[in-house]
């Protein structure tokens, strides 16, 4: 959709929005690593408004009912903020302060958005700039994960709904895509002032150490479900990128239940916390 156009659009929407029926709008959103619960969910929108409305639940969705993101998603970025007791809902570690971002126009009407690392490093490689399928097939080349695309999955499904495009690949598409989304995640974290491309190369680096040690990830050897933590990882990789990659002890997974309140992590991810109540 034309910017130009955007003024219009959404004057449209937000009187179709407030009709005689009295109904109300909202539109999903999902955090992703796998799923996270207990992230607030705030908007910035091409109109000029801005705000926090909702936050992830068990399933790691949160339903946006303010006005302008919940009718013309497109037209806004979100930024999802990981409270104190944050968590992947898959294996217990904890998300406090984590931040993803959706970059403006990935977002589409009707149709869940996924907000993830992968999301959060292609805005941070956009630098403003709108979402477009060539910068989002380039990053996955980036980062190994072309593969991607003749194995089942699409970009948009990569990018929209990443839990969806992960179950329709093969197993080992499957825990490359999940690996590098979780090392991207920490590695984010870990290397808040890094460039974009440092960040991708390290991503890159330390995912395939972690997927030669794991070929099964989320499970070990024996099967059983783990999870990682490479933050000091790919500090090091950062630091001395040539130097071989040493994977830390994996921790074992602790799911969560999605219909209980998330109470909190255990692997310890962020730095900070957001324990606003959302919007």
């Amino acid at each position: 959709m034309k910017y130009k156009m955007l003024s219009a659009v959404i004057a449209t929407a937000l009187l179709s929005a407030c009709g005689n029926d009295g109904s109300s709008s909202s539109y999903d959103v999902k955090a992703f690593d796998p799923a996270v619960a207990n992230m607030d969910v705030n908007y910035t929108c091409a109109d000029g408004t801005s705000g926090t409305s909702g936050v992830t639940d068990g399933y790691g969705i949160a339903k946006v009912t303010a006005n302008t993101p919940s009718i013309v998603p497109e037209t806004c970025e979100f930024t999802l903020v990981g409270r104190s007791n944050a968590v992947d809902m898959s294996n217990g570690k904890s998300m406090a302060g984590v931040t993803y971002v959706i970059p403006t126009g990935m977002a589409v009407e009707g149709q869940l958005v996924t907000a993830s690392p992968l999301s959060t490093l292609l805005a941070k490689k956009l630098d403003g700039a709108a979402y477009n399928a060539a910068a989002a097939t380039q990053l996955l080349t980036d980062l190994g994960l072309d593969s991607l695309l003749t194995a089942g999955a699409t970009l948009e499904q990569i990018f929209l709904d990443t839990e969806a495009a992960a179950n329709a690949l093969p197993a080992a598409e499957k825990s490359k895509l999940l690996a590098t989304t979780a090392v991207v995640s920490d590695t984010i974290v870990a290397n808040p002032t890094a460039t974009a491309e440092t960040l991708t190369m390290t991503s890159k680096t330390v995912s395939d150490a972690v997927v030669a040690d794991y070929p099964a990830y989320p499970a070990d050897g024996s099967g059983k479900d783990i999870f990682l933590d490479v933050k000091e990882t790919s500090k090091a990789v950062v630091a001395a990128p040539t130097d071989p990659v040493v994977v830390p002890p994996a921790k074992p997974a602790v799911p969560q239940d999605p219909t209980k309140p998330p109470t909190g992590g255990t692997g310890g991810t962020g730095g900070g916390s957001n324990d606003s109540t959302g919007g």
